[in-house]
């Protein structure tokens, strides 16, 4: 059969895929995990908070980093577990609700107005029984990124993606509601 032909599928086989769609559709979502409301989030590409405009993530300056403890992800998982998270609420949600929870509003507000943006979920490292944080070792030169840090999306380009966008290539700005 050639590729993109189409054909016919029998009325009791095209029940039997509108049924299996339909109970995909309706699993519940599981909660957000705690590893990612409470990790290091880490947003490379270019970030502007008032006059201050760089491209983070590279050799002279270090990535946006962001605490998700610091966060409040209860409007995130409301959407998230009704299934009505959209790309654009994520974004405006995570500005809100994480960036700012953890580093205030900025200067005038957030805009990540790149052509790409690389950001990464780092777990929190665990307490020794003193409740002292591990010691960690530090990163070889000219790296930014630790090796085996899981990364919550790849990169974004041109406003297209294979996974869910955090930040999108376009101008958004936090204000103050």
């Amino acid at each position: 059969m050639a590729v993109g032909s189409e054909y016919n599928v029998r009325r009791s086989y095209r029940d039997l895929i509108y049924t299996a769609y339909e109970n995909v559709a309706i699993v519940p979502a599981d909660p957000v995990p705690d590893h990612v409301k409470n990790g290091q989030f880490e947003i490379s590409g270019k970030v502007k908070t008032g006059n201050d405009e760089r491209d983070r993530g590279t050799r002279r300056a270090a990535p946006l980093r962001i605490d998700g403890r610091r966060g409040d992800w209860s409007e995130i998982e409301t959407l998230w577990l009704a299934g009505d998270l959209r790309d654009d609420d994520f974004e405006d949600r995570f500005i809100d609700d994480a960036i700012v929870a953890d580093i205030g509003e900025g200067t005038d507000g957030w805009e990540f107005n790149g052509d790409s943006y690389a950001v990464e979920l780092r777990p929190r490292p665990r307490a020794s029984p003193t409740g002292a944080a591990p010691a960690r070792p530090p990163a070889p030169p000219g790296r930014h990124r630790a090796p085996g840090a899981a990364p919550l999306r790849g990169a974004a380009t041109a406003g297209r993606s294979a996974s869910t966008s955090l930040v999108r290539p376009a101008t958004r700005r936090c204000t103050p509601p």
